[in-house]
């Protein structure tokens, strides 16, 4: 426990200096990396982007911003919240917020997660396996940190920062190093925040009315996603 405290203690220290250095050199808040990422310089947390708005899913597009995932699986032997694989398995405990009762990579029988297929702790190991940006420790991120890029005084949807919703976005929009081209759908993201320490249920993050709400994890629930990490 003293270990945690100390790391806790340690990355909101180096978030702190984060903030200091970008005020003392005047950067705005959100600052596109030209390499998909966008760094908020108040929170001190790397966002993933998203592109390709056009209604379609591309399985084949990490981030394509319409693709949506399974919270969890259920595993065919005993009907539990499961993950599909090790790999995922091990992505949902690195960024659990709450029970991680949904982690499990079963044994026996099969991690079933129907259409469309995969859950969103898979897709974030997928994105690990890739280097995405040359990094290694993405996660999905908790409701307080996604809900940390609403923007309430947007008056039209998607409710967030021009970064995240840039000029070029729609079906052209295929480039994720070129700043304009940005997007979040106008709709809701799962979190990685179970509800009430129950992994059956999880908050998502409603971006068309700037809110959030809470979802059983063993429906046919399948959502919009984004990835985050923490700036060392």
């Amino acid at each position: 426990m003293r270990r945690l405290v100390i790391v806790a203690i340690n990355l909101d220290v180096r978030r702190v200096s984060l903030r200091l250095s970008a005020a003392l050199a005047g950067l705005p808040r959100f600052v596109d990396n030209l390499d998909g990422t966008i760094t908020d310089h108040r929170t001190g947390f790397m966002w993933e982007k998203k592109v390709a708005a056009d209604f379609v899913d591309d399985a084949g597009n990490l981030h394509d911003a319409d693709n949506t995932f399974r919270w969890t699986g259920r595993c065919s032997f005993a009907s539990s919240l499961c993950q599909p694989d090790s790999a995922a398995s091990s992505a949902c405990l690195a960024g659990a917020e709450g029970p991680t009762g949904g982690c499990s990579a079963w044994s026996m029988g099969t991690c079933d997660v129907n259409f469309p297929g995969s859950t969103v702790r898979e897709w974030v190991a997928d994105l690990n396996a890739a280097g995405f940006a040359g990094h290694n420790d993405w996660r999905l991120p908790t409701r307080r940190e996604l809900e940390s890029i609403l923007d309430p005084t947007d008056t039209t949807a998607p409710r967030t920062d021009p970064a995240f919703d840039g000029g070029s976005c729609g079906p052209g929009c295929t480039d994720i190093t070129v700043p304009g081209c940005s997007c979040t759908p106008e709709t809701s993201m799962w979190s990685a925040t179970a509800v009430f320490g129950d992994p059956s249920q999880a908050w998502s993050v409603d971006f068309a009315f700037a809110g959030n709400n809470f979802l059983s994890t063993y429906d046919d629930a399948a959502l919009r996603v984004r990835a985050v990490r923490d700036i060392p």
